[in-house]
């Protein structure tokens, strides 16, 4: 197998996605990435059934896109594409990445009609074939194997491999959250502040949790925080894991405010990456917000949680600017804080 065969991604699809899989193979050929394409590389006859064949046999990773196209098509070539990948997927160690599953639309992983080997991978969705930059960075290290043992474990195992260089801000900001981020990193850098992003409730005191254990609401938030910290945010499964979470959390215990604040930061997190901005999401946002700052209006969680209310819908953005930088002072070593004022400066800009 040459060089080339070893930086090779396969893209199989049903017809009807051209373009959508046209967007991500631009994207990753961007990125440096060799994309074996069929669209306008290939044409009909055995010569085409060769190539195919060939090439599945050969590549480095094969991305299946799964769609309602996909769904809706109990025959296709690219079935006989999946059919394949999974036959030679049977002769790889299983910590070795090969199968790489995309869904360009809402397709639920519940409903999708898909090989079961399918199922014991990580997914990833990109809307329409929009494809972050993140995506491709993610093909590039699973080239090189580093990310082998994370793939074939899941989401938080893969998101770890990369968690060292990861923001979460839409790549829509562009340049300005970047060097915005910089500079508020470089900041805390200087004054010898600089500390691992984690929810305030997460840092109580030894002393603290030893007098007063967790509720089983305040473990479901936990849990549900973890999964938002180490997932792939690009990814919605992770989003629907830690939401259902917290919804059991806040039907146990209505008045727990870490479960609404930890919620608003979910809900964000859909509005930044493009996943859910609709009215419904809005409007839950707002009531997540207000439930957290009624509960516990000092409460630093509640604070950031209003304050990302307010930039995501648009409202008071001068005073979630003066909140953030009240807590910027009241609590230096909170990069949670940092990150929205970058994101509220890049929205200046």
């Amino acid at each position: 197998m040459s060089t080339a065969d070893h930086q090779a991604v396969f893209l199989s699809y049903a017809s009807q996605d051209a373009e959508a899989v046209e967007r991500i193979a631009n994207a990753l050929r961007a990125a440096g990435v060799e994309v074996w394409f069929d669209r306008a590389e290939l044409v009909g006859g055995d010569a085409w059934d060769q190539r195919i064949r060939g090439q599945i046999a050969r590549c480095a990773l094969f991305v299946p896109v799964i769609s309602a196209n996909t769904n809706a098509r109990g025959e296709g070539y690219f079935r006989l594409e999946w059919k394949l990948a999974v036959d030679r997927s049977h002769l790889m160690a299983h910590d070795q990445p090969f199968l790489l599953p995309v869904v360009i639309d809402d397709t639920t992983d519940a409903a999708a009609r898909v090989p079961p080997e399918f199922r014991a991978v990580q997914w990833t969705r990109l809307p329409g074939g929009e494809t972050p930059e993140k995506f491709c960075a993610r093909v590039k290290t699973l080239f090189g194997g580093s990310a082998a043992a994370a793939v074939a474990a899941g989401p938080a195992s893969a998101a770890s491999a990369e968690r060292s260089s990861r923001r979460r801000i839409s790549p829509a900001l562009g340049i300005g959250v970047l060097v915005a981020t910089i500079a508020l990193v470089a900041t805390i850098a200087v004054k010898g502040s600089r500390s691992k992003t984690t929810d305030l409730a997460a840092t109580r005191s030894a002393s603290t949790e030893k007098s007063a254990p967790l509720t089983e609401a305040q473990q479901l938030v936990a849990k549900a925080r973890k999964i938002l910290d180490e997932g792939d945010e690009v990814n919605r499964e992770t989003y629907v894991l830690a939401e259902d979470l917290l919804k059991k959390a806040e039907t146990l215990d209505v008045t727990e405010a870490s479960a609404w604040a930890l919620h608003v930061r979910l809900s964000t997190y859909l509005h930044i990456m493009g996943l859910d901005r609709s009215p419904a999401r809005m409007e839950s946002l707002q009531s997540q917000a207000d439930r957290a700052v009624k509960l516990a209006p000092d409460s630093p969680d509640s604070q950031i949680a209003a304050a990302q209310a307010q930039m995501v819908i648009r409202q008071d953005l001068e005073g979630a600017e003066r909140s953030l930088q009240a807590l910027a002072e009241r609590i230096p070593r909170e990069a949670r804080v940092w990150r929205e004022l970058a994101l509220r400066m890049a929205h200046k800009k």
